[in-house]
């Protein structure tokens, strides 16, 4: 949506290319996640629990970071429009 709306200063261009790769990782992970939980449906115990939890644990970690990270250029981003008005 920032892109496309003239979006942030050149400056913020490489953060903003950073934030869309994780996006797509950040994806895989999750189908990775969605595809191992799917397989445990209807299951009284996951055929590989320890995996499942590191995989749960990487996706969480992941979508913390991001979140953080995404905030940070979200409010740089804010502050330049804020300081154009």
């Amino acid at each position: 949506m920032l892109l496309e709306s003239g979006g942030p200063k050149v400056e913020l261009m490489p953060a903003m290319a950073l934030l869309q790769a994780e996006h797509a990782a950040n994806d895989a992970v999750a189908a990775e996640l969605a595809d191992m939980l799917d397989d445990c449906a209807g299951l009284s115990k996951a055929p590989a629990p320890e995996a499942l939890g590191l995989v749960a644990r990487q996706y969480f970690m992941l979508m913390r970071r991001h979140m953080a990270w995404e905030e940070f250029i979200v409010a740089a981003i804010a502050k330049e429009i804020a300081d154009q008005s």
